[in-house]
């Protein structure tokens, strides 16, 4: 962690990149125009993470993410809304 806390409170750690990856590809989400950002941010330290430059690259890269289609093929629906989640 950082020494000191970011002005909003809200830091991401490597592990927290290592984690939003893992769920991109278990939920069948096309990452691979994200690939090259993910592994250079994992690279740093959480303490470099949490300078202002990687800390806004580190929320486009999530903002980004949050915005990626299913991969071709994928066999399953992974609905994110209530209402769809009841249906199922």
């Amino acid at each position: 962690m950082p020494d000191s806390v970011p002005p909003d409170g809200l830091w991401i750690t490597r592990k927290d990149l290592q984690t939003e990856q893992q769920q991109l590809d278990e939920e069948g989400r096309d990452a691979f125009s994200l690939k090259a950002t993910f592994r250079t941010l994992l690279k740093l330290s959480d303490a470099q993470l949490a300078k202002p430059r990687n800390r806004q690259r580190t929320e486009a890269l999530l903002d980004a993410a949050q915005k990626l289609p299913r991969r071709k093929g994928y066999p399953f629906t992974e609905p994110s809304d209530l209402a769809s989640i009841r249906r199922q």
